[in-house]
């Protein structure tokens, strides 16, 4: 799956930019969220979608010096949504069970969610193993005895 974008708007007031993403798969069209009163596609002076669900609007914080193009483009690529694209080609992928049947079991069944705990505060991405955890109580046990 190939995820390609477009920036379609810049906000100089906001330092923003609305970027436009979507693949072969889902194209503008399939990702259409604007309607003309007859149920057609509301479109801009290019022809594409007036809008879309993904496009993101995303500020620059890069000011002095200013961004290049390439920043821009980095910036617009490393928000990209691979995961949301990856979950729309398996729904639509009739070969893959996206029924979540199992949610049946646990539906209406109150839950409560535990802060995890994770590696490094600004990375959210990896969580600690339980050994990494024993690793980590141990540590502090040793370090605690020896004072």
């Amino acid at each position: 799956m190939e995820v390609k974008y477009k920036i379609i708007e810049v906000d100089t007031s906001q330092h923003s930019i609305v970027v436009r993403y979507y693949t072969d798969l889902f194209n503008e069209d399939s990702l259409a969220t604007s309607f003309n009163p007859d149920g057609t596609i509301a479109r801009r002076e290019d022809g594409s979608p007036q809008r879309c669900q993904t496009d993101y609007n995303i500020n620059i914080w890069k000011t002095d010096p200013a961004p290049t193009e390439e920043d821009i483009k980095n910036i617009a690529q490393s928000a990209a949504p691979f995961d949301w694209f990856k979950l729309k080609h398996d729904v639509f992928n009739p070969e893959i069970d996206t029924s979540l049947n199992v949610v049946n079991n646990i539906m209406n069944t109150e839950f409560v969610a535990i802060r995890p705990v994770y590696k490094d505060n600004s990375s959210p991405i990896e969580q600690l193993t339980e050994q990494e955890i024993e690793n980590m109580i141990n540590s502090l046990s040793a370090n605690t005895s020896n004072t």
